[in-house]
């Protein structure tokens, strides 16, 4: 029998043969798809994660951790006094001077009871005694030095009417190292003028990364030959002796800059100054200190 053209066909029969065509295709594009993505997979090759990325990583980490120690080293460093802040410079500037000397033997190479003991220009008996502190680096202690110093010496010391005690304050590693180097000439006199010469010649080393060259040389023409040198001023007993030095001028005499001069162990007088005007404070600090003292009980019969 024929079927009637306008008879529907039963729901869900067309249609179902089309969901089974329309799945096969989908699954055809999608295997076709997977191959493809396999194919261009494998032409990459395997994919590495980069060992710089962990590096880069540990590498933050321990510039972070560098840059906390720093600032609380930064931070405590304003609590260190200048002194201290010479002793930490001198570990790092070793480099600057050559290795070669034996420094356990160093009591055989230069004196070393001698170089930590207090050096005098002048007569002692004098009635006038200034103390100097300086550091051989100080621009204002080699001005003083150069323009002032030789003067006062030829009338006030040649002249025995005052005496001068060099009390050494170095202000960095190079002042250190070369009032190192002079503390271990033993002769007093040749001491002093290799004290003077460092003052007077600041410009040919105190600056310079190669100081310590100069300072051999120049300590040589005054008795201490290389290996003495070397052992000198790598000499931790006699640092340590400088160190405590500097420590308690500070605390007794509140000696914070270079040059200073104690005058009679109780007039401080800072920075320095003309011929002229240093003389003044001089007499003006001792007549001061005269004044103060007590007057003596008249005599019976007076």
């Amino acid at each position: 029998m024929a079927k009637d053209p306008s008879e529907k066909a039963p729901e869900g029969d067309a249609p179902a043969q089309g969901k089974s065509s329309d799945k096969k295709l989908f699954i055809v594009i999608a295997a076709a798809f997977l191959i493809l993505a396999v194919a261009y997979g494998i032409s990459l090759g395997p994919i590495e994660v980069p060992e710089a990325t962990e590096d880069a990583a540990e590498e933050s980490a321990t510039e972070e951790s560098a840059t906390e120690e720093g600032a609380e080293a930064e931070a405590g460093e304003t609590d260190l006094t200048e002194a201290e802040q010479v002793y930490g410079e001198d570990v790092q500037a070793e480099d600057a001077l050559e290795d070669g000397a034996d420094v356990a033997s160093a009591p055989t190479l230069f004196d070393l009871n001698k170089a930590k003991k207090e050096r005098v220009w002048g007569d002692s008996s004098a009635p006038i005694k200034i103390t100097e502190h300086s550091s051989l680096t100080c621009g204002h202690c080699g001005k003083f030095h150069r323009e002032v110093f030789g003067q006062f010496k030829t009338d006030y010391i040649d002249t025995g009417k005052a005496y001068v005690v060099f009390s050494d304050f170095p202000l960095n590693a190079p002042a250190l190292h070369a009032t190192m180097a002079a503390r271990c000439i033993a002769d007093d006199e040749s001491y002093f003028k290799f004290i003077q010469e460092l003052f007077e010649n600041q410009a040919l080393w105190a600056g310079e990364s190669n100081y310590a060259g100069y300072l051999k040389k120049a300590a040589a023409q005054y008795g201490l030959d290389e290996n003495a040198f070397n052992a000198c001023v790598q000499n931790k007993d006699l640092q340590e002796t400088l160190l405590k030095r500097i420590q308690a001028v500070q605390k007794q005499w509140e000696i914070n800059s270079t040059p200073s001069f104690v005058i009679n162990n109780q007039e401080v007088l800072s920075g320095s100054r003309s011929y002229e005007a240093f003389v003044k404070d001089v007499e003006d600090a001792v007549a001061k200190i005269e004044a103060q003292k007590p007057s003596e009980p008249a005599q019976e019969g007076e």
